[in-house]
């Protein structure tokens, strides 16, 4: 359990869960209490609610595309993968444009340099992958295509400034 607390403090600081205003919950959850499974309860709570607050951004795709910051297939895969209503519409769209779902996906996490919007994009991949884990494929036959490593874009993220980026980072795994 010890080693399990000492992942957690890695990947969620104390400052982090301050700068939330959570501080009071997460002494009151860790008061009097001798294992560590309340604190991993409270730090994935405030990854999840976290994460649901990012899922309700929107981000303006056509000012990247109009400063030239992404392609305009990235921009119409992009846009269509989020218009996309429901599990049977996104497995279409994924079934006729797979690789270019990971193209793009790829693009825009090395391109983009936002914080907000790569921690949007992370939750859709996110998201993505947890409707149906099948789709990890889809980053795994770009990869091999390209003949480049699937981790390179993420591990490149782990180095960013802001924990929920590296939180979402770490605990995805294509060879699920």
């Amino acid at each position: 359990m010890a080693n399990l607390s000492a992942k957690l403090d890695s990947v969620l600081s104390i400052d982090e869960i301050e700068k939330t205003g959570t501080h009071e919950v997460v002494d009151h959850v860790f008061s009097g209490t001798t294992c560590g499974d309340e604190r991993v309860l409270a730090a994935t709570s405030q990854l999840h609610q976290r994460a649901q607050e990012i899922r309700h951004q929107r981000v303006n795709w056509q000012s990247y595309l109009q400063s030239q910051m992404i392609s305009q297939e990235d921009f119409q895969f992009i846009t269509q993968y989020e218009s996309a209503t429901g599990a049977d519409q996104r497995s279409q769209l994924l079934g006729q444009y797979g690789e270019q779902c990971a193209h793009t996906f790829n693009s825009l996490l090395g391109h983009i340099s936002k914080d907000q919007t790569i921690q949007y994009i992370l939750c859709l991949i996110d998201d993505m992958v947890l409707e149906d884990k099948s789709r990890v494929e889809v980053f795994k036959e770009y990869s091999k295509k390209k003949k480049q490593s699937v981790w390179n874009t993420f591990l490149n993220l782990l180095n960013r400034n802001d924990t929920f980026i590296q939180n979402m980072v770490s605990h995805w795994d294509p060879f699920q």
